[in-house]
């Protein structure tokens, strides 16, 4: 057995798992964009609170 054979099953070994991964894309694409409009839409009104928040703080003042 020479250290090329140990290369070459390792090659295997990382092929093997990258489509794996592959098969996994669709969903996760699928994942991102449906969580990427409700992420957004919840910042949009994370930043409105935040906003609200401030100027009744500096009213008070």
């Amino acid at each position: 057995m020479s250290g090329d054979e140990l290369l070459v099953v390792d090659e295997r070994h990382i092929s093997e798992g990258f489509w794996e991964v592959v098969g996994m894309t669709p969903l996760l694409l699928a994942c991102i964009a449906a969580a990427a409009p409700v992420a957004g839409f919840g910042l949009l009104n994370l930043q409105a609170r935040l906003e609200r928040w401030d100027y009744e703080r500096h009213a008070e003042d």
